[in-house]
């Protein structure tokens, strides 16, 4: 009987007491990693913001975070330090699942950069929205969008751009009130 639970052990209860103790190590690893990590990639998050605030309204000293007025898609909305424009980060529903992308507009309604910040969309075609050369062609516009064109064969991913520049528009025009 002795050599029966002895087997027992062998067979079953050290290989499981053995694993337990590699996933407490572990998982006390991965913790401890994520700890240092964490902050670090935050900084690295706001930084990246930050800049790319810069490039969508050039010129810009420093922005003032204002509340988010809810309205569809709006994620951040910011006030340049002197007021004469916003940024805004926005979310659309693209092909691939989420886009989200940060517009500026000046206190006149233009737009004066379009960044896809994150994007799901299809390499190679659906992708092509988060180009320069397509999304060059919103700066200078209006809320109107004229003749903003679509890439052929990326029509989801090309509006879910457009519905976000959209969606920017509409939470400055709410911030304003």
């Amino acid at each position: 009987m002795e050599k029966a639970a002895n087997s027992f052990w062998q067979d079953f209860g050290k290989p499981i007491l053995v694993l337990v103790l590699i996933c407490a190590v572990v998982s006390l690893a991965l913790a401890s990693t994520y700890g240092v990590t964490k902050p670090i990639i935050e900084e690295n998050q706001l930084r990246k913001a930050e800049l790319a605030r810069s490039e969508v309204y050039p010129g810009a000293e420093s922005f003032i975070q204002l509340t988010n007025p809810g309205t569809d898609g709006c994620k951040e909305l910011y006030q340049t330090s002197d007021g004469s424009g916003y940024v805004v980060t926005v979310t659309a529903k693209g092909f691939g699942g989420t886009m989200e992308v940060m517009v500026g507009i000046s206190g006149e309604g233009t737009l004066l950069g379009v960044k896809v910040m994150s994007h799901e969309e299809t390499p190679g075609l659906g992708s092509r929205v988060a180009e320069e050369e397509h999304i060059g062609q919103y700066t200078g516009k209006d809320k109107q969008l004229d003749g903003v064109e679509r890439i052929v064969g990326a029509s989801v991913s090309s509006k879910a751009l457009k519905t976000a520049v959209e969606n920017a528009f509409a939470a400055v025009e709410a911030a304003k009130q």
